[in-house]
């Protein structure tokens, strides 16, 4: 019997300590996401928040919509910059606005702004969520198919 090599087995381009490091990247990136789902997840919290501040009833269902109504704008990022060298300072990018979209939030109703600019930071952060979490998502994913040899990514999930 002839043995033919497995294809999964094949070589990959990157040194398996490599591989690792970015089996560990992606644990900690997804693991992160996780840990921040409470603040950046668009959708009841924030819809809480506002109808606390006495917001209307559509005003505050407002996060969620904006949020959902950008859901084709990972495809639309990745149709505009294909290239695998973007991937990176794409990510980080989304990683970043995210960060920033949660902390104006934070800032804002820490320093006891009105309750009309609390609004605007907690519509504003709907928006940045809405167009930088699923796109992180989608890169994280892309990058993991490029850094890790397909019988390793069981490891990380």
């Amino acid at each position: 019997m002839s043995s033919q090599p497995d294809p999964d087995e094949a070589i990959h381009p990157l040194s398996p300590e490599d591989q690792t490091r970015n089996l560990l990247l992606f644990a900690s990136c997804v693991g992160m996401q996780y840990l921040a789902a409470p603040v950046l997840y668009v959708g009841a919290t924030h819809a809480a928040l506002l109808e606390e501040m006495k917001s209307s009833n559509f005003f505050a269902k407002s996060p969620e919509t904006i949020y959902y109504s950008l859901a084709f704008v990972p495809v639309v990022i990745a149709a505009l910059f294909p290239s695998v060298r973007r991937l990176k300072p794409l990510l980080c990018g989304c990683y970043l606005l995210a960060a920033l979209g949660a902390g104006s939030v934070a800032l804002a109703v820490w320093a006891g702004l009105s309750p009309r600019l609390v609004s605007l930071a907690v519509i504003a952060q709907g928006v940045v969520t809405g167009i930088s979490m699923p796109l992180a998502i989608t890169l994280v994913w892309e990058a993991m198919a490029r850094g890790v040899q397909e019988s390793r990514r069981g490891q990380t999930l």
